[in-house]
């Protein structure tokens, strides 16, 4: 990874540290109580979002 780049998870990597299922989290991406970056037709969790889920839950919207 160069400088300036950040690192991301996949919905299935965030999905598997998470304990949820795939479309727990689709749901929530609906529901727009989780932020993620669409990339194509793949949503990336950056670093940053993933610590802020994992320290507030779904519904949190410092990222912002």
């Amino acid at each position: 990874m160069t400088e300036g780049q950040k690192k991301t998870y996949t919905l299935q990597q965030v999905a598997d540290i998470l304990g949820y299922s795939r479309q727990t989290l689709y749901n929530n991406i609906a529901k727009g109580k989780l932020q993620f970056t669409k990339f194509g037709k793949e949503y990336r969790l950056t670093e940053e979002q993933l610590q802020n889920l994992l320290q507030n839950g779904f519904g949190s919207n410092s990222n912002k």
